[in-house]
C-alpha cells in the first residue's frame, strides 16, 4: 500500500467517526411528517451543494430549472463553495446563493443565519453524510429534509433509496422530484444544463478567439488540467495534438497558475498552438473557459468539469477518462451524443497514445 492510498483510507476512517459522533450529538427528529400534498405550502427551498465541485453544479442545474418550472413562485436558495458559486452566480432560477467554507465556526454563523430564513424544505443529494452537514441541517431546522439511503438518521423526514452505480448522475436529480412525488404524469423532465454567461465573460471570449478563426480554421478547445494529476494531459501531448492536427486551431486554457508554467521549457510553439495568456486567465477565471469553450468548436479534455459544460452547449468533445475507474464513467462520462468517450488503460493520461484520439478528428 502506497503512502497515498494509506492516507486516503485514513482520511475516510476518520470523516466516517467524526459523522458517527455528529450523528449522536446532533441527529434529532424533524417533527413533521411529509405528505406530496404538503408540496402546495412549501415556499422556500435550500439545496446542499457544499462540495463546491463544478461538474456537480452544471448537472445540479437541472433541478434548478425544472423545480421552477413546475413551481416558479418557490424561492430556490443554493449553498455552495465560492468556486462552483460562479456556475450559476447568472442563473435566473436561482434566487439566493449562501457560500460554505470548512470552518466549525463559520458553519456555525451560516446555519444560524439560515435558521432565521424559515426554510421549509432542505434537498441534500450528497451520497454520504458529514459531521459538518449534520451540525449544518440541525442548526437550520427546516420543515423537511430530504436526502437519498439515509436510513438510521432522524433529521431526515424524507428519505428515499437509491443505487448510485446503476446510471448517470443526471436521472439522480430526476429521482429527487420522483423521490418527492411531485412530477406531474404528463410532465417531460428537461434534462437540459443552463449555462448563462455574463456579458463581460462573453466579450473577453470574443476577444480570444476572433484572432484564432481569422484563417477560417476550427477552433479546438484543448483542456489538460483535472482534479487528480493522474487525469492531467502533459505539455508535450498538446504540443503533439497542434502537430497532429495542423488544420485546427488548438487554443490550451486553464487555471491561471497552472497556465503560466505549462509550456516551461519549450521554446517554440507551433503556428496553430496558442494559450490563454495568465492575465486573461486572472481576470475572467471558471467563467472565461466556459465561454470560450461555448464560441470554439471542439473540446479535447479529461474527466472534469467542462465535459459537463460541452455537453450542456452540445459541443464536439473528444474527452479521455480512465478505463480502472468505470463507476467513475458511468456517473460522470459526457451524457452527450455529440461527444467520443475514450478509455485509458493506463495509469496516468500523460501516457495515452494521442493517434486514437486524434483519428476521431481526421
Amino acid at each position: 500500500m502506497t503512502f497515498r492510498e494509506w492516507n486516503r483510507k485514513k482520511n475516510l476512517w476518520l470523516r466516517a467517526k467524526k459523522a458517527q459522533l455528529a450523528k449522536f450529538l446532533f441527529d434529532r427528529k424533524t417533527k413533521e411528517h411529509y405528505l406530496p400534498s404538503a408540496f402546495k405550502s412549501i415556499k422556500k427551498v435550500l439545496f446542499l451543494r457544499y462540495d463546491n465541485k463544478l461538474g456537480d453544479m452544471i448537472v445540479s442545474t437541472i433541478s434548478f430549472h425544472n423545480l421552477k418550472a413546475l413551481y416558479p413562485k418557490i424561492h430556490l436558495s443554493v449553498i455552495t463553495g465560492q468556486n462552483a458559486a460562479k456556475i450559476i452566480e447568472n442563473n435566473k432560477d436561482v434566487d439566493q446563493i449562501y457560500i460554505y467554507k470548512r470552518n466549525w465556526l463559520k458553519i456555525l454563523k451560516l446555519g444560524l443565519l439560515l435558521r432565521k430564513e424559515k426554510y421549509d424544505l432542505v434537498i441534500d443529494i450528497d451520497r454520504e453524510t458529514t459531521a459538518q452537514s449534520i451540525f449544518l441541517l440541525r442548526l437550520i431546522k427546516a420543515r423537511f429534509i430530504f436526502g437519498f439511503n439515509r436510513n438510521g438518521y432522524k433529521l431526515y423526514n424524507i428519505n428515499r433509496p437509491y443505487t448510485w452505480n446503476s446510471a448517470h448522475i443526471t436521472k439522480l436529480h430526476k429521482a429527487v422530484f420522483e423521490g418527492l412525488k411531485i412530477l406531474p404524469r404528463d410532465y417531460a423532465f428537461d434534462y437540459r444544463y443552463i449555462l448563462p454567461l455574463p456579458k463581460e465573460s462573453v466579450k473577453l471570449a470574443e476577444k480570444i478567439i476572433k484572432p484564432l478563426k481569422k484563417e477560417g480554421q476550427k477552433v479546438i478547445i484543448f483542456n489538460p488540467f483535472a482534479a487528480s494529476h493522474r487525469r492531467c494531459f502533459s505539455a508535450a501531448q498538446a504540443l503533439e495534438i497542434a502537430n497532429l492536427l495542423p488544420k485546427y486551431k488548438i487554443l490550451v486554457i486553464g487555471p491561471a497558475g497552472n497556465l503560466k508554467t505549462f509550456f516551461k521549457g519549450h521554446n517554440a510553439l507551433p503556428a496553430n498552438l496558442a494559450l490563454v495568456s495568465q492575465e486573461n486567465a486572472l481576470k475572467g477565471g471558471i467563467l472565461l473557459n466556459i465561454a470560450l469553450l461555448k464560441q470554439a468548436d471542439i473540446l479535447i479534455s479529461p474527466d472534469t468539469y467542462i465535459v459537463h459544460a460541452a455537453s450542456g452547449f452540445e459541443k464536439k468533445q473528444i474527452c479521455v477518462y480512465l478505463s480502472s475507474d468505470q463507476e467513475n464513467i458511468t456517473l460522470w462520462g459526457p451524457n452527450s451524443q455529440n461527444a467520443v468517450l475514450l478509455e485509458n488503460r493506463h495509469i496516468y493520461n500523460k501516457d495515452f497514445n494521442l493517434k486514437e484520439l486524434v483519428k476521431e478528428l481526421l
